[in-house]
């Protein structure tokens, strides 16, 4: 279950740790990141397919696909998907870098359950306009950091 938080307004606000553990060449990088993972509690691991049995005991697992779920606990992660597929769906990845994938992104914040923006080097502006429209739509808006000052920029 993500961790509840509030901020300076004191509005209560839900956390979540998603950690990708797939990008890594090495198996033995994936499988040191994947032990972390489970040992911080994180919320959802990505692996990749044929990692999944690695991450078992996680509280949730996540495997980027363009095609069907591979298992019935596995989350899809849908990688720049289209607004026009056919709906509704787990969770959707969208790289922003320009308004147009803003408005992508926000057409498919009711589409997803779960929306998971890489904004780049283009973050505040963005992330208030998507943070409107998953409130709009009931969709959970998750932004990819690496450094925890930017996961403070973005909360």
């Amino acid at each position: 279950m993500p961790s509840k938080s509030s901020n300076d307004a004191g509005e209560s606000r839900e956390r979540s740790l998603w950690v990708r553990s797939d990008v890594p060449e090495s198996a033995a990088e994936r499988e040191s990141i994947i032990s972390a993972s489970l040992e911080a509690r994180a919320d959802l691991i990505v692996v990749r397919p044929g990692d999944v049995a690695k991450a078992a005991g996680a509280r949730g697992i996540g495997v980027i696909s363009e095609g069907e779920v591979t298992a019935e606990d596995v989350t899809t992660l849908t990688p720049d998907p289209v607004p026009t597929e056919s709906g509704p769906k787990e969770v959707a990845m969208v790289s922003i870098s320009g308004g147009s994938d803003q408005d992508r992104a926000i057409e498919l914040a009711g589409v997803y359950g779960t929306l998971v923006v890489d904004c780049r080097d283009w973050r505040v502006i963005p992330l208030e306009n998507l943070v409107a429209a998953c409130q709009r739509t009931g969709c959970q808006l998750m932004a990819t950091v690496s450094y925890p000052e930017e996961a403070e920029t973005a909360l």
